[in-house]
Formats: structure tokens, C-alpha cells, sequence
């Protein structure tokens, strides 16, 4: 059986294309249409940690400081915060905000200044 693209051909295949007929390297991420990956396809234990584009930056506000904020990272440009927490035991106060600058600089603010520094791991996906 062989497949022209174009050819008026009623989808989907029936029988379907075995996995033995398509060569290797033939189906890539720009050839899968939107959507078309559900769930229940995907092999348990294939999505990892590094595959999920998101990544942990650590904040560290000084001690007596209302803000701190992280190094540029050209890895976040565009990204999007989606979630933080404080990972020091010494936050004791309301927090105040946490941003994502242009160029890749986590910010994060508290309302009242702490006698200790403390530290928030905030959580941005990236682009």
C-alpha cells in the first residue's frame, strides 16, 4: 500500500499505517497536528522533569530587604510564573510580589522586612 499526500484518501487509514512502515525519524513535532498527542498515547515514565519546560529559580530576599531578585536567564524570556513556594523556614510575612522581567529576572517581594534572609524557589515555564 502507498500513500500520496493529496490523494483523496479518507482518514483515518483504514487499515491503519503500521509502526514498521514509517521511517525512521519521519515524524517529528512540526508534523503532529495541535492536539493530536492525548494522554492514554503517551508511554508512562516518558515525560521527565527536563522534558516538562519549566525550571526552579531559587530567590534569595537579604536579611532586612523587602525584595530580592535572581540573575538574567535568557532561558525565561517570555516564560510565565507558575507557581513558587518559600523554601526557607524564616519566612514569616505577607508576600508582596513576584515577577518575571523581559529579560529573564525572577523578582520577588515581601511586605515587611525579616531579621534573617529568606528564600522562595519560584517556578517559571519557559517559552
Amino acid at each position: 500500500m502507498s500513500f500520496v499526500p493529496g490523494d483523496g484518501a479518507v482518514r483515518p487509514l483504514v487499515p491503519p499505517v503500521a509502526t514498521d512502515e514509517i521511517a525512521d525519524n519521519a515524524v517529528n513535532s512540526d508534523k503532529l497536528a495541535v492536539n493530536s498527542v492525548i494522554t492514554e498515547k503517551i508511554v508512562d515514565g516518558a515525560v521527565t522533569k527536563p522534558k516538562l519546560g519549566y525550571k526552579a529559580v531559587s530567590v534569595t530576599i537579604p536579611a532586612g530587604a523587602l525584595s530580592g531578585s535572581s540573575d538574567p536567564d535568557p532561558e525565561l524570556v517570555g516564560g510565565a510564573i507558575i507557581g513558587f513556594y518559600p523554601s526557607s523556614v524564616l519566612f514569616a510575612t505577607a508576600l508582596g510580589s513576584i515577577t518575571l522581567s523581559p529579560t529573564g529576572v525572577v523578582g520577588v517581594t515581601i511586605l515587611a522586612a525579616g531579621a534573617e534572609a529568606c528564600v522562595f524557589v519560584v517556578n517559571v515555564l519557559k517559552q
